[in-house]
């Protein structure tokens, strides 16, 4: 189920469809949705985990093989140091700091986020547990 935006999100919905209009770019649409747990036969084996908060359906992608995590937009390390979005480029800020746990329950020993200074993973994964310090 594709979901819509919601809360403060509803401002960047209102700007991709002005931009899509003006720029005459079609939606998106998926061939495929992904599932939470499900197994990409990429890299070895991707695990497809559930990080809801930044979108409803946000999700990352785990190898067991290299105890590594493409957190996607879960947190931010660039500019500004570790962050989750602001509530304007959040669907849920409650579901984003519960995503931050989830994620950190999974043996890593490193994290790529997709907006990130040059740090390592090693770096990346003390930031992210950093974030879920109260």
């Amino acid at each position: 189920m594709i979901r819509r935006y919601t809360g403060w999100g509803r401002v960047v919905g209102i700007s991709e469809w002005i931009g899509r209009r003006l720029l005459r770019m079609p939606s998106f649409r998926p061939d495929q949705l992904l599932h939470n747990g499900e197994e990409l036969p990429i890299w070895g084996g991707l695990r497809v985990v559930a990080l809801p908060g930044h979108t409803h359906g946000h999700c990352g992608f785990y190898s067991a093989h290299h105890q590594l995590l493409f957190s996607g937009d879960l947190f931010a390390t660039a500019p500004y140091g570790p962050h989750i979005a602001p509530k304007i480029l959040n669907q849920d800020n409650a579901a984003a700091h519960r995503s931050i746990h989830r994620a950190l329950e999974l043996p890593l020993k490193g994290v790529l986020p997709c907006h990130a200074d040059e740090s390592s993973p090693e770096r990346q994964l003390e930031r992210l547990r950093s974030l879920a310090e109260p």
